[in-house]
């Protein structure tokens, strides 16, 4: 398995998958194939090879209910196949304890920024830098500056809907005056 992180560090994904299917059946028979298992899915998910990823998450996710890096592993399955509804309500019934936790938050933010919730989107991302490792960390700054860029660009056009408004009923006041 550890032979697999490092090629997947490197980019090498062929090998990389080759190792934890090594590591997998190496360790069948023992009670926790969690982690090379849970490495091919990643592998899988980075390949779009989703239903491969979905099949492995469904197993973990018998074996380890409640785990929250299979039950993103689900939701990004769920989200990458257009169902985002489910996707949201995978990662809302992730423990409390790790809903704080850049990878998912990232998660969330994207399946609700697919939905159209730009607010809650940029409520969500304004606390987070995603300075820690993130396999999609220029992804996540990217949308954080997009969905900010959005908010502001929104309150903008407001404020000038607003002075507009003022504008007018100013103008109307002159007329009945005069």
């Amino acid at each position: 398995n550890n032979l697999g992180t490092i090629k997947l560090k490197q980019g090498h994904y062929d090998m990389a998958l080759d190792y934890f299917k090594k590591a997998a059946e190496f360790k069948k028979g023992q009670t926790n194939l969690k982690v090379p298992l849970f490495n091919q899915a990643q592998v899988y998910l980075q390949f779009n090879l989703l239903e491969n990823a979905l099949t492995i998450f469904e197993a973990l996710d018998r074996q380890n209910s409640g785990d929250p890096d299979i039950m993103m592993g689900l939701a990004s399955v769920n989200l990458l196949e257009g169902k985002t509804g489910q996707a949201l309500e995978i990662l809302h019934q992730i423990p409390q304890e790790y809903r704080d936790r850049e990878d998912i938050t990232l998660i969330k933010a994207l399946a609700l920024y697919e939905t159209g919730k730009i607010d809650e989107v940029y409520e969500l991302l304004k606390e987070y830098n995603f300075t820690q490792y993130v396999p999609m960390k220029k992804s996540a700054q990217m949308l954080k500056k997009l969905v900010t860029a959005q908010v502001r660009k929104r309150e903008i056009l407001e404020k000038e809907k607003q002075q507009q408004l003022r504008q007018k009923q100013i103008e109307e006041n002159k007329k009945k005056f005069e």
